[in-house]
């Protein structure tokens, strides 16, 4: 597979023809695309390779009406998760994930760092609450919160708590999430994993930036009250033009 970066692109290859030696382009080409992932989405469209996570009951929710979302998983797979975890350089949620869920975003293994990841906040108004469990760990990892709102006093009250504000310019009501991405990966954060809910996955995978998708599925049913998925009056159903599934797992 020849390498994406124009800098090396077929200069090996050039130079084994040269000098007579067969050359096989492609043998490995989906172990290597596989292998290699973050790098190649990095290089091609100058983003951060981009993971969702969701958990999911079985008529597709993901969460009750009242938000409340702890009992779709299971210990087994919230095990995998803590791994998946472990494998992103960075982790990115919304206000409103922590403003109902209150998540820690850590790593809650044996053996493993704790805060080992980045945590990246879209928080449009900056409505964050100083006490939520995410910013009281501003002191032992990097915390980053986009925004659209220059509130100076809830900023300055965010800087001594060691978070870095960054204040993103928008026409509309809304963050323009290809900018965002291309700003992690100046960052120097290359892959990031999202945990957060239905309107952030719907938006990305409308626009097409999830790279890799973790979709639990429980065998549990919440009814039509429940949170949907896909934030949509559309019935969502994957694409197979854009999705391929990768691997299945049972989590009993």
């Amino acid at each position: 597979t020849k390498d994406p970066d124009k800098r090396t692109n077929s200069k090996s290859i050039k130079k084994l023809k040269i000098n007579n030696i067969k050359v096989n382009i492609g043998l490995t080409r989906n172990y290597t695309l596989l292998n290699n992932r973050f790098f190649y989405i990095n290089n091609k469209y100058e983003r951060s390779y981009i993971k969702y996570k969701l958990a999911v009951t079985k008529d597709f929710k993901i969460a009750k009406s009242n938000y409340d979302s702890k009992w779709i998983s299971n210990l087994f797979s919230r095990k995998f998760s803590h791994l998946l975890r472990f494998k992103s350089q960075a982790i990115l949620t919304t206000y409103s994930t922590i403003k109902y869920d209150d998540p820690k975003l850590t790593i809650r293994l044996n053996n493993y760092p704790e805060y080992k990841n980045t945590i990246i906040i879209l928080d449009s108004k900056l409505e964050i609450n100083l006490s939520s469990k995410i910013i009281k760990s501003a002191q032992k990892r990097k915390i980053f919160i986009f925004t659209m709102l220059k509130n100076s006093k809830k900023i300055t009250k965010l800087k001594k708590l060691n978070c870095h504000i960054i204040f993103i310019k928008s026409s509309k009501n809304y963050f323009n999430l290809k900018s965002i991405l291309k700003f992690t990966y100046k960052l120097g954060i290359s892959d990031i994993m999202i945990e957060a809910g239905g309107k952030l996955f719907t938006n990305m995978y409308n626009n097409k930036l999830i790279d890799e998708l973790h979709l639990f599925i429980s065998p549990k049913k919440i009814g039509k009250k429940g949170i949907q998925m896909y934030s949509s009056n559309k019935i969502f159903s994957l694409n197979k033009h854009q999705t391929q599934l990768v691997n299945k797992k049972n989590f009993k």
